[in-house]
Parts: C-alpha cells; sequence; structure tokens
C-alpha cells in the first residue's frame, strides 16, 4: 500500500518537489501532535447529588489524569450551600494543578439548567431559575473565573454537552444532529446541530413540553387503580409547579412532561420512595404508562428539530424494558 509516508519510485521521479519538503512538514505534525498530548485540560459538572471535577491530559482521546466528587449534602442528610460546593471544585482543581505543576489550557463546565449561556449577560455563567431549592441564581463561571483569571472557560448545560459527545464520539455514523434525553430526577434536554450545542434564548428546555394526559385503552386492572381512574385516566397531578397544577391546585389538562414522568411521579403513583423503585417488576403496568410520557417527548423533539439521533440516558432509563415501549 503506498501513502505519503512512503512514495512510490515512479511518483517520486514524476514530482520531486512533492517530497522535498515532507521531512519537515512531518516532523512539524508530529510535535504539533505532541504538544496537543501534552496540554492541560480541566472540567466540572454539576449535578443534584453531587459535582465531579476532572483534569485529563491531550486529545482524541484524552487521558484522565485526576478526578474528585464533591457531595451536595452534609453527612445529615441536609443540603449544602451552593456557594460551599462550588468553592470546594474551585479548591480541588486548585489542587490538582499545585500536584501537576502545569497550567490549564481551558476549563469545561456543565450543569443541570436553566442556566444562563449569553456571554452578554449579567447573569452569563449563572443557574438560573431551578426547582433545585438553594440553587436558584447561583454564579457558577464566576468564581472559576476569579481563581483561574488566564484560563479560557466554557459554560453549557449537561445534557447539551452529552448530546455533543453523542454526536463526536457515538458512533453513530456519518449524522448532522443527536438529541439526548435524560430521566431521572428531573428531564432535561440537549440538542446538537452540526457539531455545535443548540443555544437561542436560553437553551432546549424539552422536559417542560406540555402533552396530553395518559389514557389508557382497554379495561383498567387492579393494580393500575391506584393511579388511573375506571375510564383510565391518569389521577396523578404533577409534581411541575409551573406546568402540571394550575392556581386553584387543579390538574391541567397539558401538564409537562417532567412533571408526570420523572422518577418521582413514578414513585408518586406507587405510593413508595424513590430508592425503591428498583424493586418494581418489569411487567408492571406503570412502565406502560411511563413509556407513553417519554414517545410524546421523543415525537414533539422529532417534529421540531428532527434529529438523526435521540438518545435516552439517567438513573430511569437503565430500566431496559422501557425502550422498545417508548418506540
Amino acid at each position: 500500500m503506498t501513502t505519503m509516508l512512503e512514495p512510490s519510485p515512479a511518483t517520486a521521479s514524476a514530482h520531486p518537489s512533492m517530497f522535498s519538503r515532507s521531512p519537515s512538514v512531518f516532523s512539524k505534525m508530529s510535535e504539533r501532535k505532541k504538544q496537543a498530548q501534552r496540554m492541560i485540560f480541566a472540567a466540572v459538572e454539576g449535578g443534584g447529588q453531587s459535582w465531579l471535577v476532572l483534569i485529563s491530559e491531550g486529545v482524541n482521546p484524552p487521558k484522565e489524569l485526576d478526578s474528585a466528587r464533591i457531595p451536595t449534602l452534609n453527612e445529615d442528610g441536609s443540603p449544602r450551600k451552593a456557594e460551599d460546593v462550588i468553592e470546594e471544585c474551585v479548591q480541588r482543581l486548585r489542587d490538582m494543578q499545585m500536584r501537576l505543576g502545569h497550567n490549564f489550557e481551558s476549563i469545561g463546565i456543565v450543569s443541570f439548567g436553566p442556566c444562563d449561556l449569553r456571554p452578554d449577560s449579567k447573569t452569563y455563567g449563572f443557574i438560573t431559575t431551578t426547582p433545585k431549592e438553594g440553587w436558584q441564581m447561583t454564579n457558577v463561571v464566576g468564581p472559576f473565573s476569579r481563581a483561574f483569571p488566564n484560563v479560557p472557560i466554557a459554560f453549557d448545560t449537561d445534557v447539551n454537552m452529552v448530546a455533543v459527545s453523542e454526536f463526536a464520539y457515538g458512533g453513530h455514523g456519518n449524522i448532522t444532529s443527536a438529541a439526548y434525553i435524560t430521566v431521572g430526577t428531573g428531564i432535561g434536554v440537549g440538542m446538537c446541530t452540526n457539531g455545535k450545542a443548540v443555544h437561542g434564548l436560553i437553551h432546549p428546555e424539552g422536559g417542560h413540553i406540555r402533552c396530553p394526559r395518559f389514557t389508557k385503552v382497554g379495561a383498567v386492572s387492579k393494580e393500575e387503580q391506584k393511579y388511573l381512574t375506571k375510564e383510565g385516566r391518569d389521577t396523578y397531578k404533577g409534581n411541575c409547579k409551573f406546568h402540571c397544577i394550575d392556581e386553584k391546585g387543579e390538574p391541567k389538562l397539558y401538564p409537562c412532561v417532567e412533571g408526570m414522568a420523572n422518577s418521582q411521579a413514578i414513585a408518586d403513583r406507587l405510593g413508595i420512595p424513590k430508592s425503591d423503585l428498583r424493586n418494581v417488576s418489569d411487567d408492571h403496568p406503570i412502565w406502560d404508562l411511563h413509556a407513553y410520557y417519554l414517545a410524546q417527548l421523543c415525537m414533539s423533539i422529532t417534529f421540531l428539530m428532527s434529529p438523526e439521533v435521540i438518545v435516552l440516558g439517567g438513573g430511569v432509563m437503565n430500566r431496559e424494558v422501557l425502550y422498545p415501549k417508548i418506540r
């Protein structure tokens, strides 16, 4: 097999100038590759239960060098102050940098939302109107910018970055778009088009897309009577205070998917704590209802954005029986 590094004699004699500078060209390419592999990057991921800080070396693929998880709860189960969690993340990165003796090339930060992603905004880098108590209007990027003043920092939602990763590294073939849905404590949607995360007025908030309440076709079983009327209608009001319940406390006709299909919604219907959801059998009819709401979300995303791939993840989606039901 002939390559540029091993030209055939015929080609070299016909075009001697083609290869006259190749050693220096390839030397520079090799040196750039080595420099890239020496680059040290920092990453921060914000979650409800913990925050992750990590440093890596190089690209394509990066090599993890160090990481740490910072809990958002105290040992007694009480919530820590948001600013204390952020400050500990900053300090952990400082410590890692000092041990390594090498400055960061850049820092990438992702978090649950909603987030302000507009660089010209006064609250750029903030978690804004999140339902997570104690995290409303939390300045995430600011403390890192002050601690690492000469390091470029990028900020986005966690689900947007998963969508970008699925586009680039998910093994989905030659695609131009991808969507990612996480289903757990909340329901988040990230979108990637042509290799870039979708931004705009804010960012995708697909978990709050409205949909009709579930109605079963056919007889209601005894087990389903816990959360369905005898006509088969879903009796659960929903747990999103913005989109599921009106001012009088009555259920809205078209609630949002998150309020009807997050992990708390499943547990509430069954009258069990969320920690016991793992014990619910795969053949329980609750998964038919749950799949309905997630299918409504997938359908809405498809009609609106037409992604070539939709990836579902998060704790609830470890329940593999959901995938064929959603399809």
